[in-house]
């Protein structure tokens, strides 16, 4: 690994939820040593990966660490840190683009996500697309918009994962509704009804909560199947992988 880091990030640009950059730095070790273990044989060198809702930390990762990438293109709601990142990462590997997509909590302003909406990047072209906290900020009909639209974007033999807020405990007690249980007993599971918005009154999309049924059957019809849902851990809540269903 790196010494001193290459790639200093400006604390605004830290938007995740728990104001901690050493955790952050952590939980993106960790998420990509899982995606290169999960979907890529272990090694990200060959993949190409289109990270939606990207944030700061798999950058800082990356470049701080000298981990290995074959492409990596970033895309976010939030220009500044778009800008930020365009200016300041000098690796022709790497690419970063604004999409102006609206979002009640993160872009509220924003142009309305459909199904034919587009990314500034070529279409087939991706091995792997993540997106980390963007769907547990989604409402059903944006899920499903985004996971039609992201289709046309892998590669045929390519894969997606996605993390999601489930309301149902977890095996190893990482999950929401675990911490829920944990405060306010365990009358606070189980009580959705396909979905619901958890946020307080004039915070929306906190915390988009989904039964697994119904996230499930968001998928259909949007060209993807589910292949497996990975448990949460420390770092990340469920996550969904799914592959592209390819014409016969």
């Amino acid at each position: 690994m790196a010494g001193k880091p290459v790639l200093q990030v400006p604390t605004e640009f830290q938007r995740s939820v728990k104001k901690d950059e050493q955790f952050a730095i952590a939980s993106a070790r960790a998420m990509l040593r899982q995606l290169a273990d999960e979907l890529a044989g272990g090694d990200l060198g060959w993949v190409s990966l289109l990270d939606v809702g990207c944030g700061v930390k798999f950058t800082q990762v990356l470049v701080n660490d000298s981990l290995p990438i074959g492409r990596y293109v970033g895309v976010d709601v939030y220009r500044p840190m778009i800008e930020f990142l365009a200016d300041n990462v000098d690796d022709p590997r790497f690419e970063y683009h604004h999409v102006d997509f609206h979002n009640e909590r993160y872009n509220p302003g924003g142009t309305k996500m459909t199904a034919s909406s587009t990314l500034p990047v070529d279409e087939g072209a991706f091995d792997l697309i993540t997106l980390y906290s963007v769907f547990t900020h989604l409402d059903p009909e944006d899920y499903v918009a985004m996971l039609t639209m992201l289709r046309r974007y892998v590669k045929p033999d390519g894969h997606a994962v996605y993390s999601i807020f489930l309301d149902q405990l977890s095996q190893a007690g990482h999950g929401l509704m675990d911490n829920w249980v944990r405060k306010m007993g365990p009358k606070s599971v189980g009580k959705t009804v396909d979905y619901r918005d958890l946020s307080p009154e004039g915070s929306p999309l906190m915390q988009a909560l989904y039964t697994e049924a119904h996230a499930r059957r968001l998928i259909e019809g949007t060209g993807w199947k589910l292949d497996r849902i990975l448990e949460p851990t420390t770092y990340v809540q469920y996550q969904f992988v799914v592959s592209p269903i390819t014409a016969r």
